[in-house]
């Protein structure tokens, strides 16, 4: 779990509590006004952000309560999510993630399993995405707290300028 001390980066947002769409629109309209970063990482954090958080609101186990970070660290942005989820989640994060470790070309498994979207099928293409946009700068932890299981993803963005 992040917690504010152990951070020494310059933060661009922080939040930790209950995430819904309010939390999502807010951070969302942070990262379009904020002048710190190129419209190109913009685009990127904006897309990952949101494809994180609205995980948080779906698929969470005990409440929807989350972390959320964003951070400038010379050059790099990092970006933070956790929340809590279930065994069963995890288990299929972890499987998914391993898939898309696996494939070659990122970009052209996506453009692959976007033909074949409907409404009743998931391809996981937000992950697919989010890996192919932070070039694999993926780690997924785990820690158990109790009876529940919460899940952090850390994803850095190297060339935002």
């Amino acid at each position: 779990m992040i917690k504010k001390g152990d951070i020494t980066n310059r933060y661009i947002l922080y939040y930790e509590g209950e995430v819904d769409e309010t939390v999502l629109v807010f951070f969302i309209k942070k990262i379009s006004d904020t002048r710190l970063l190129p419209n190109r990482a913009k685009s990127n954090i904006k897309f990952i952000l949101i494809e994180l958080i609205t995980n948080i609101i779906s698929h969470y186990s005990s409440s929807s309560y989350g972390i959320i970070s964003l951070e400038d660290n010379e050059g790099q942005v990092i970006i933070t999510c956790g929340n809590y989820v279930s065994d069963a989640n995890l288990k299929r994060i972890e499987s998914n993630l391993d898939v898309v470790k696996r494939i070659k070309n990122v970009k052209d498994h996506y453009n692959e399993q976007l033909k074949s979207v409907s409404y009743d099928k998931s391809v996981n293409l937000g992950l697919i995405e989010i890996y192919n946009r932070c070039k694999g700068n993926l780690k997924l932890n785990s820690k158990q707290t109790g009876k529940n299981l919460f899940v952090t993803f850390k994803i850095k963005l190297d060339d935002i300028n």
